[in-house]
């Protein structure tokens, strides 16, 4: 059993490092692609974007369609609320994804003491790491596995990542609305 979960963590980081490559690589026919699918499919677009943006490990944030879409004239509230919805559900599942793949309670299981307290002190911790990837370009996918992996309380991860990815967005948004 070990090495089967082994053998489906190293799998999903190198689906996740692959994701990763290939859109950094085509970064600006992606930025492109979210341009003119939001052309096109509007609200349903930005939706999905951002979810994909906070589900993936990848460069792009949720703010990169919020931000499209507010260049575009769309209503800055109805983007907003759109752009928070599916970031969170992204989060919400990149946490669930951390919690089933990479809980950190079966490296628990086969581990030292000295290393489970380390563990539990990183637990402790992690509130103002998951905040600072929430409100900064550090890969906040990462953070949400990782919040999952410590089985981080819902309630803060709330606190401490979703909500300040919601004032990231709306900041990053109001700039773009004024440069635009």
């Amino acid at each position: 059993m070990e090495k089967k979960q082994g053998y489906i963590i190293l799998g999903f980081f190198l689906l996740m490092f692959l994701i990763f490559g290939i859109v950094f690589s085509n970064l600006t026919e992606i930025k492109n692609s979210i341009s003119n699918s939001i052309q096109v499919y509007h609200f349903l677009a930005v939706f999905l974007f951002s979810f994909l943006a906070d589900a993936l490990t990848q460069p792009l944030g949720p703010d990169v369609p919020a931000g499209i879409a507010v260049a575009f004239g769309m209503n800055f509230w109805v983007v907003f609320l759109i752009v928070v919805a599916g970031s969170y559900l992204g989060s919400f599942f990149s946490y669930f994804v951390g919690s089933y793949v990479l809980s950190y309670k079966k490296i628990l299981q086969h581990s030292t003491p000295k290393y489970q307290k380390e563990i539990k002190k990183f637990r402790n911790g992690f509130r103002v790491g998951i905040f600072l990837a929430a409100v900064s370009p550090v890969p906040y996918v990462l953070f949400c596995w990782l919040s999952g992996a410590i089985h981080m309380p819902i309630k803060d991860f709330v606190v401490f990542g979703l909500i300040p990815r919601a004032i990231r967005i709306a900041i990053v948004m109001r700039i773009v609305g004024i440069i635009f």
